[in-house]
Order: structure tokens, then C-alpha cells, then sequence
């Protein structure tokens, strides 16, 4: 007999294939002899798919870890509804039910007068991957029943070196989509040639989108416009039309598009090139449009001229430059925030709306960043929560991407309109705003996935198996009660990297589940929260919370299978439910 059968129980390919990623209940501690004649640990049970579909056969099959002297362990499996087609080995074929839901796999092993168990919790979902008829499809929004999402619009991938813009899209049925805004609305400056900021609208009619008017390979900063379309097919109006028939390498932009409810007005930033080609003397100032007047205002001045003093003589004037960026409207519309460097770092600043019409006169500067060594980004994502009183932001905390909220107090414009605060939790990536009262929401960070209160008290849902794991596209269910996102996983080799969809109940204390299967994820297909909307990776659940869309990067093997084809590399929506 062999003295020893180490490691007996690397039992399967599968095992190996499925590059280990589910959470169960499975004991850590192996059990062991007083001789120490074996060794047994149930690692942890393994489904393949990892969410399968009603009725499918799946291969189930546990990872082990241990030795023996004596005898091969023995296996028992158990589920709680489907049929086994096999039992007794450490593998097994599961036919799951033709209902849709969770079910609980158990498996006991024996060894001499040893046993261990563990159990794991299998959605079984229906799934789908929506032919939107492009190649490229991210950020979905459901509403009014219907598919919106954002598309590149030559339909090249995002990281393409000849990608330039993209555009909203409605999806009519399989194959095909209609273009938002693709439509033509007839600036000056030439057709619109599709965009990078789009902003839905609250009322869930519009989208409001910075666009390119027109696109000109040779130009180093293309012109930009603001306009809005209707969703549904009415309502396109220009919001901005900047033209300058001077022929330049570098044009004006409206960027940062930001509505109020029914898009009845839009706050932006105007950026005025200015003489200087390396863009020292460019001008970026806040812009206000109301579809009333129809003529957008500009509200700030991102240039002063102070003179230089030497003792008690003025040598001369110099023109110091700045920035004023990132609009918002208060959810109450009676003020307008915005973000300005002149300080040296952006700090907050409120413009007062009467009636819906800005008195710049009436600005007041704040200054409460700087202490507390806040520094946000240029990309930074604004969102407020659902009691429209606190703004969630990350930024740059003492070398440190941390989640921030900026607390605002209605009433009369005072010192204390607006007040910041950090959570502590540091390498955030991502944030979304719990749906139920704004009391707090789910983040990403580099280790994972987890809720944080508005205290800042983090607790984890999932954190990262391997360093290298991606989680992007966190979001909630609308009642609350679940929340969404997206794995991928490079892997140490090419087959067992993969991207796929998991949900999250929350408080039921089980760790989350796949609800799709493993997609092949190529990696180099991923777009960057650096260079595009966090929130274009964003999952969103039906109304009902029983399904959930996400886009998901998806990759092809080649013809011989021996690895991702990066020419078929894919970002589609896929469609989870039960």
C-alpha cells in the first residue's frame, strides 16, 4: 500500500477550470488523527455553471485538502430540490429544478472515524445576453419599461485608439437599437458626432449630452456643445451652440452637463481657449441655460488681473488663471454648487437661484477642503442621495481615494450651507447611494465590496480572493434589499479568467451568489474608471428586484482554444432572472 496519498483529493479538471471563487460554509480546520494517519479539510463545493439555468445538468464537485495512510474518504451529496444522476465520489451530476431560486447543496465525507460537511447556496436564474446589435454596450438604464444604454459610435471598442465618442441608445429587439442622440438637430458648427457626458434626467424623459459638433481628426481639442433629446422621441432641443469660424487646433467645449428634474435648465462648464496653445490662458467658468431665454449665461470668471507690488511701487499686472467645474443643482433648485481652484485647490462655491434665475452677486465661497486635505479630481462623480442633503464624492484624502460627503443645509445662503466629511474608507473606486432613504449605500474598494453608513462605518459583503480580481458596477435593487455588481478575474492563466454577474441579499447572512455563468474575460477589453463614468459599468435591477442587467466584458477563445482572441473581445449586457 502507498504510505501516503497526498493531496488525494485535487480530484477534478473542473476544479482547476473554474479558477476557485465561490464563499461557502465548508469548516477551515482539517480534522486529524491523534496518530496522524490522515488529514481530511473540505475546502469548499464547486458548481459548474456557477448558476445554472432551470433544468440544466451540472457537474458538482468539491475541493479537498489532506492525506491518508488508510482509505479513500467517502462522499454523500444532498440537495434540496432537483434530482442527483450520481453520488458516492467526490463528484457528482445535479439535473437542478425547472423553478427559479436559491438552492442548498450539502456534502458529508468520511475518513476512518472522521466526517466533515460543508454547504453551498446555488441560484438557479435564467440569463441572457441581450442582442443590443452592437459590439460595445454599457451603462443600461431601465425606464419606462424600456433598455437605454451607451454605445461607441463608430462601434469600436472604448480603448480603441481611434475611439472618439459614443452615444445613448435605445434597445428596440434583438439586433437592433435605435440612436438618442444620433439624431441630428443642426448646429452651426455641423452635425453632432456623438458625445462622453450624458446625464439622465429625474422625470426619466431626457438625456442631457455634451457632443462633438463636429468630430475632426486633426484637431487636438474638439468642439464640444450641449443639447438634450427626448427619450421617447420628443423634445430635442440645443441647449448651447458655440461656433467660432476661426479655423483652430483647439476649440471651445461645453463640458459637465448637469440638468434639474425636467431639464427645464442646465448648468455647465464652458471651456474658452484661450491664446496660449499649451492651454495656460484657457478659460473654465460655470454656464447656466433655462429653456425660457434659451441663451446660456456665464456665471463665474476664472481670471483676475492683480498687480505686482515691490515695496510701495506697482511694477506692473499679472493674470492669474483658474478653474471653475463640476455644476450641480441643489435637489431643492435653490442654489447652484460648484467647484473652484483658485485657492490653489477646488474648493466649494454656491450660486443663489431666485425663481430660477442665478444672482452670481450672490456667491458665496467656501473654504473647508483644504483643511481637511481634501483634493477632488477632475473626473470626480457627484451623486446625491435620495433625501437630496449630502453629495457623495471620492477624492484624493492625504494620497488616499477616499469616499467624502459634502452635507448640504437648505435654507439661506450662510457659512454653514455646507459642510464636508470624510469616512475613512480609503482606495475607494466606486459608490452607489442606497435607494431606501439615503441612509448610507455600497462601495467599492481595492479589497472588495461593502455597505457603509453615512458615519462611515464599512462592512464588507465580499472582499477580493485574489489581488487582481476586479468588482466594478456595484448597485441596488430598488426596494433596498439587494445589491449587484460584476467579478472578473484575470486568473494565472488564460482559461481561468472570466467575468460574470453576483447578487448580493442583503442580511440574510449568506455570501453572495453567481446569477449568470463565467463569461471568458479578456482583459485588455475593460474599459478604465479613469478614463470614462464609473457608473457606465453600473448594474440595474428590474423594478421588482428579481432581475438585473450589467454590461459584462466578454471574450472569445481562438480557433485552436488556446486562448482569448483580443479581436473578438466584447462588452455586452446580459440580462439576469428569475
Amino acid at each position: 500500500m502507498e504510505q501516503y496519498r497526498k493531496a488525494i483529493f485535487r480530484l477534478s479538471i473542473i476544479i482547476f477550470s473554474l479558477s476557485l471563487l465561490i464563499l461557502s460554509g465548508c469548516g477551515e480546520d482539517p480534522l486529524s488523527s491523534d496518530g496522524g494517519g490522515y488529514d481530511l479539510d473540505l475546502v469548499r463545493i464547486i458548481s459548474n455553471p456557477v448558476s445554472p439555468m432551470p433544468g440544466e445538468k451540472t457537474i458538482l464537485s468539491v475541493r479537498v485538502g489532506g492525506y491518508s495512510s488508510g482509505p479513500w474518504p467517502s462522499y454523500y451529496w444532498d440537495v434540496s430540490a432537483g434530482s442527483l444522476l450520481t453520488n458516492g465520489e467526490a463528484t457528482a451530476q445535479w439535473v437542478v429544478p425547472e423553478g427559479t431560486g436559491e438552492y442548498e447543496i450539502r456534502l458529508s465525507s468520511s475518513l476512518e472515524s472522521e466526517s466533515e460537511a460543508c454547504s453551498l447556496n446555488v441560484s438557479v436564474r435564467n440569463y441572457e445576453r441581450l442582442d443590443t446589435g452592437r459590439d460595445f454596450s454599457v451603462y443600461p438604464n431601465l425606464i419606462g419599461g424600456e433598455i437605454f444604454f451607451v454605445s461607441p459610435s463608430d462601434d469600436i471598442s472604448f480603448v480603441d485608439s481611434e475611439y472618439s465618442s459614443s452615444n445613448v441608445m435605445r434597445f428596440i429587439g434583438p439586433g437592433s437599437s435605435e440612436g438618442i442622440t444620433s439624431r441630428t438637430l443642426g448646429f452651426r458648427a455641423g452635425p453632432n458626432m456623438g458625445g462622453d457626458d450624458f446625464v439622465f434626467t429625474d422625470n426619466g424623459q431626457d438625456v442631457i449630452a455634451s457632443m462633438l459638433t463636429p468630430y475632426f481628426f486633426m484637431t487636438k481639442l474638439q468642439r464640444k456643445n450641449i443639447a438634450k433629446f427626448g427619450l421617447f422621441g420628443a423634445g430635442d432641443e440645443i441647449v448651447t451652440d458655440q461656433y467660432d469660424e476661426t479655423q483652430r487646433e483647439r476649440c471651445d467645449q461645453y463640458n459637465n452637463p448637469y440638468p434639474n428634474e425636467d431639464a427645464s435648465m442646465v448648468v455647465m462648464q464652458k471651456l474658452e481657449v484661450g491664446d496660449n496653445e499649451d492651454g495656460t490662458k484657457d478659460l473654465f467658468n460655470i454656464s447656466f441655460w433655462n429653456e425660457t431665454s434659451g441663451i446660456p449665461v456665464r456665471l463665474t470668471n476664472s481670471m483676475i488681473t492683480e498687480p505686482v507690488v515691490s515695496g510701495e511701487d506697482t511694477l506692473g499686472w499679472k493674470d492669474y488663471y483658474f478653474e471653475n467645474t463640476k455644476p450641480v443643482f441643489t435637489p431643492d433648485e435653490e442654489y447652484i454648487i460648484y467647484f473652484c481652484d483658485s485657492s490653489g485647490i477646488f474648493e466649494p462655491s454656491m450660486i443663489p437661484l431666485n425663481a430660477g434665475t442665478p444672482d452670481p452677486s450672490g456667491t458665496l465661497v467656501f473654504d473647508i477642503f483644504s483643511g481637511m486635505g481634501i483634493d477632488i479630481p477632475e473626473n470626480v462623480i457627484l451623486q446625491w442621495n435620495p433625501e437630496g442633503n449630502t453629495l457623495a464624492f471620492i477624492a484624493d484624502v492625504n494620497g488616499d481615494n477616499t469616499l467624502c460627503f459634502l452635507d448640504y443645509n437648505s435654507g439661506p445662503l450662510s457659512s454653514s450651507s455646507l459642510n464636508s466629511r470624510t469616512t475613512g474608507i480609503t482606495g475607494a473606486l466606486e459608490f452607489v447611494w442606497s435607494p431606501q432613504n439615503g441612509e448610507g449605500g455600497a462601495v467599492i474598494t481595492e479589497t472588495g465590496v461593502g455597505l457603509v453608513t453615512p458615519g462611515g462605518q464599512y462592512t464588507p459583503v465580499m472582499d477580493k480572493e485574489l489581488p487582481t480580481d476586479m468588482l466594478c458596477g456595484v448597485n441596488f435593487s430598488p426596494d433596498g434589499e439587494k445589491i449587484g455588481f460584476r467579478i472578473g478575474r484575470m486568473g494565472s492563466a488564460w482559461h481561468e479568467a472570466f467575468s460574470a454577474l453576483m447578487v448580493d441579499s442583503l442580511g440574510d447572512g449568506r455570501p453572495p451568489t453567481y446569477v449568470t455563468k463565467k463569461y471568458p474575460w479578456p482583459s485588455d477589453g475593460e474599459i478604465s474608471i479613469d478614463d470614462f463614468d464609473f457608473r457606465w459599468r453600473r448594474v440595474v435591477f428590474d423594478s421588482d428586484g428579481s432581475g438585473l442587467y450589467g454590461p459584462v466584458t466578454i471574450g472569445e477563445s481562438d480557433p485552436e482554444g488556446e486562448g482569448p482572441n483580443p479581436s473578438t473581445a466584447t462588452i455586452e449586457i446580459v440580462h439576469s432572472w428569475k
